[in-house]
């Protein structure tokens, strides 16, 4: 049981709009979010909003009490609580039935998501129309910008795309000797990594490039800029950021890439199988395959926290949101949103959907979509 102690608290805010006094109150430690919020908003005066606090750059979960215990933090002192509006849950907007088979692969352009099929074919992830039959066998992985798609499969197959007229329209085609796992795109530049532990680069036609049925048949066929050997295991997650391209692997390493050359920058590891990676501006994600969540500091590339909300089930996507909140996707069907500022074991929300394993995420125009053992395609709307 909690003590009835007093905290003296003083309430700050980057919001302009809904800034109060700076001056130092008295409340009881047991105060949890809802309470700090019904003073914040006394305070205020007008329309009673919702309300997240942040102490000492972590989310305040649970009690200040808890907090302070939790964090280290002496409670002694004044403590400057930063307050802001909360993002609203997102909530199930629907789903789309793409193909007859699982959904192992989805991809954003900012706008539209694209999902790859098991059935070998890649659909739009809004009204599941058929945007291209693409592998002999199951899509793997998917990536997309305004101007081109790449696609891989179990087939081993690598292909890139044009999009126009609700279609997807071949422009290369190329094989690796294994089955593709992970791929990524930006600009006029691709890369593709397999089960043998190999990553590709590829040029890209620019855009508006005549698709290859076009082409003259005298073509030299499309060959990787560059080939490395990056990993021991499965190349199983990889992500452009700015210049650096990230992967990692099975063989529990996560490494860094100079994007233009493919030279290894950094090498880390874990001390287990890593499954899939994000990366926004200073912060990197993994997904692992005894359930946790690696947040690594892309600027020093070390770990800084584990979240765990997937049990031991292998979690097999990430994505960022914001600054803040991650998405993760686990084979135990959950599908949770952090905010990584606050607690370890803690998500903000679990989403629910009618997925035994849910495979892969992409956010695009303020929604977030899974798909996993089913061949749907659930989208939830904030």
């Amino acid at each position: 049981m909690e003590v009835d102690e007093e905290l003296s608290v003083r309430f700050v805010t980057k919001q302009a709009s809904l800034a109060v006094p700076d001056t130092a109150l008295s409340l009881a430690t047991t105060c949890q979010r809802e309470q700090l919020g019904d003073v914040v908003n006394k305070l205020r005066g007008g329309t009673a909003l919702d309300l997240a606090f942040i102490w000492d750059d972590k989310l305040v979960q649970g009690s200040l009490a808890q907090h302070a215990a939790r964090h280290g933090l002496r409670t002694e002192n004044v403590a400057e609580l930063e307050y802001f509006e909360r993002s609203p849950e997102p909530e199930h907007a629907g789903s789309t039935t793409c193909g007859d088979d699982w959904v192992g692969a989805l991809a954003s352009n900012g706008g539209s998501v694209l999902a790859g099929s098991y059935d070998g074919r890649v659909f739009w992830a809004r009204d599941g129309t058929v945007a291209a039959a693409a592998h002999d066998g199951a899509v793997t992985c998917l990536a997309a910008s305004s101007s081109a798609v790449v696609s891989g499969g179990k087939d081993a197959v690598v292909k890139a795309w044009r999009a126009s007229g609700g279609k997807l329209h071949l422009v290369h085609q190329a094989e690796h000797a294994h089955a593709i796992s992970s791929c990524a795109l930006d600009g006029a530049k691709a890369f593709t990594g397999d089960w043998g532990g190999l990553v590709f680069a590829w040029d890209l036609a620019p855009a508006g490039g005549e698709p290859a049925a076009k082409r003259q048949k005298t073509d030299e066929a499309w060959a990787p800029a560059t080939t490395v050997k990056a990993h021991a295991g499965c190349v199983s997650g990889m992500c452009l950021a700015a210049d650096q391209l990230w992967t990692c692997s099975l063989d529990h390493s996560i490494k860094t890439w100079d994007a233009a050359t493919l030279e290894e920058q950094f090498a880390g590891s874990a001390s287990v199988a890593l499954t899939c990676v994000d990366v926004h501006r200073a912060a990197a994600a993994t997904g692992a395959h005894d359930g946790g969540v690696l947040l690594w500091d892309a600027r020093c590339q070390k770990t800084q926290k584990a979240l765990r909300g997937h049990g031991h089930q292998s979690v097999s996507s990430v994505q960022w949101l914001s600054d803040a909140q991650l998405a993760s996707a686990g084979h135990d069907g959950r599908l949770c949103v952090w905010d990584v500022r606050g607690a370890a074991t803690e998500p903000v929300t679990v989403l629910t959907c009618a997925l035994g394993k849910c495979l892969c995420l992409a956010a695009a125009g303020g929604a977030l979509f899974a798909g996993g053992d089913t061949p749907e395609v659930h989208r939830f709307a904030a």
